[in-house]
């Protein structure tokens, strides 16, 4: 019997179709959290980042609230939907970010990552010299230490039959999001984003240990809150992430 091949286009596929179905299920809410009694104050453009799997539509609800409440926002709309090399997606982030730039007219733009997209941010950021651009950095129950899939990538490959054709068909973020992938390894040694981006990491309390950030203003949230329910259905980090936003404007 010949080994079964899933092609890892066939997998990207099935992540896309997979989210998509999502979003049609869960919309989400016209917005999130409160409206501001005056709209109008985010002067700096606002660039969100989605997570792995994810295209511009699923932070569709943060995008219309942001704007609702005045801020100039861009959802950075990955081609590979954050499943392909993160540091090819940070390349794209650095241009899409020179286009927002260019568009405003603003010498800075501020960025919110929600879960791996917070690893491409902070790639883009700490390794490709993207952090003179960036004045505040949110990270939305972001993967900023890495995430251990390792459990799983063993699982796949043990599988019989199709173990080693399955492996090499795994998205290679997930790969990189590894703590022990070349990537995270050089992050590890720049533990810190520069002084001059205010960084603070919003997450679930479940996550603690992967959302908490050295050096970052660390807010957790309260309660049994899912993942995906983060940027989907949370008033409290929606309004944690406009606050910090609006600091010092």
């Amino acid at each position: 019997m010949e080994p079964i091949s899933l092609s890892p286009s066939l997998v990207d596929r099935a992540f896309a179709v997979g989210s998509r179905l999502y979003e049609r299920a869960f919309p989400g809410p016209a917005r999130l959290g409160a409206p501001l009694q005056a709209a109008g104050h985010g002067d700096t453009p606002v660039v969100l980042v989605p997570g792995l799997g994810n295209d511009a539509r699923f932070m569709a609800v943060w995008e219309r609230s942001l704007q609702a409440d005045g801020f100039r926002t861009f959802t950075f709309d990955d081609p590979a939907r954050g499943l392909g090399d993160i540091r090819t997606a940070a390349t794209r982030l650095a241009s899409f970010a020179a286009g927002v730039q260019a568009a405003t007219g603003s010498a800075y733009i501020d960025v919110v990552g929600y879960s791996a997209g917070a690893s491409v941010a902070r790639t883009w950021m700490q390794l490709d010299g993207g952090a003179p651009a960036v004045r505040r950095m949110i990270s939305l129950d972001g993967t900023w230490n890495g995430e251990d899939h390792s459990r799983l990538l063993r699982a796949i490959e043990s599988t019989p039959i199709a173990g080693a054709s399955l492996l090499k068909s795994v998205p290679p973020a997930l790969l990189d999001l590894q703590p022990s992938s070349a990537l995270q390894q050089e992050l590890l040694h720049q533990p810190r984003l520069p002084a001059s981006v205010r960084l603070t990491s919003i997450y679930r309390s479940a996550n603690a240990t992967e959302g908490s950030v050295l050096g970052a203003r660390n807010l957790p949230l309260r309660g049994s809150l899912g993942h995906l329910a983060v940027v989907r259905s949370s008033d409290n980090a929606y309004e944690a992430a406009r606050a910090a936003l609006l600091e010092s404007q």
